[in-house]
């Protein structure tokens, strides 16, 4: 049997050479030594711009949720509109109608479905996220960062079956005898508006709001989109000038490398 005394070293030995001890002039050197064996090979600047007209022109991030990977939207006759006030989104993508595609349910239906609905509402960003433009000019790398000012994720809607059920009602009403017609009464309803209380103190209307919202949605009219292709004049345009008018907004650190581990450490 071993002596006990052999499981334990004294503090003062070191067991690996390459251990970093509590003293920080140790641990930056010791990743200075880590460093080395990943250097950096090439900076490149990072450049702040905008839009070229922020009066009138903005950048919107949209996420296509649930959109198969071997889907391509290219050379897609796509088409779009928008409720601004509502920050409401619709965009409509053709069906490829060869491929799972059941004719005779459409028939049923007495619809004819050759598009995909995809609706979703833009959320403002608060700052801090940005779309990022590689750009190579006479031989220097940048890459150009746009601030962004709203994000969506878009989903199918499904609305053609909406569609259905109301063309089936309608239906429905219009064949019923008069004597049921005279049945039919309108019931009216009121309802107390939901208070709950705030964690500054303030009394939140959450049903009153919600419903604010959705009469301002219904009665504001949809206005159509312009979607232009990545290769249009347009497109290539905004490019050209977000590439061009950033020169003079290099973003430069202060912070060495030292001082950002410490702050990972410390906080």
């Amino acid at each position: 049997m071993s002596d006990r005394n052999e499981l334990f070293v004294d503090e003062e030995e070191n067991l690996d050479s390459g251990m970093v001890s509590d003293d920080t002039g140790s641990f930056h050197e010791a990743n200075e030594e880590l460093l080395d064996d990943d250097p950096i090979v090439e900076s490149i600047s990072l450049v702040m711009n905008q839009v070229p007209h922020p009066s009138t022109q903005s950048l919107h991030l949209i996420q296509y949720v649930g959109k198969p990977k071997t889907t391509s939207l290219d050379d897609q006759n796509i088409s779009g509109s928008i409720k601004e006030e509502s920050n409401y989104l619709e965009l409509n993508v053709p069906l490829d109608t060869s491929r799972f595609y059941d004719e005779t349910r459409a028939e049923e239906w007495e619809a004819q479905v050759t598009e995909n609905s995809l609706r979703g509402v833009f959320d403002k960003t608060s700052g801090g996220l940005y779309a990022a433009h590689f750009v190579i000019s006479n031989g220097t790398k940048k890459m150009v960062l746009v601030p962004i000012d709203s994000t969506t994720q878009i989903r199918s809607s499904f609305k053609y079956l909406d569609e259905i059920d109301m063309k089936k009602n309608s239906s429905t009403v219009n064949w019923m005898e008069p004597t049921k017609q005279s049945k039919m009464h309108i019931l009216q309803t009121s309802g107390k508006n939901a208070q709950s209380n705030t964690s500054d103190g303030s009394t939140s209307h959450a049903l009153g709001d919600t419903l604010k919202h959705v009469k301002k949605f219904e009665e504001e009219d949809w206005s159509a989109l312009r979607i232009v292709e990545p290769n249009h004049a347009d497109s290539e345009q905004v490019r050209r000038e977000i590439a061009n008018n950033a020169d003079d907004l290099i973003l430069e650190t202060e912070t060495r490398m030292d001082e950002y581990l410490d702050t990972l450490i410390n906080t």
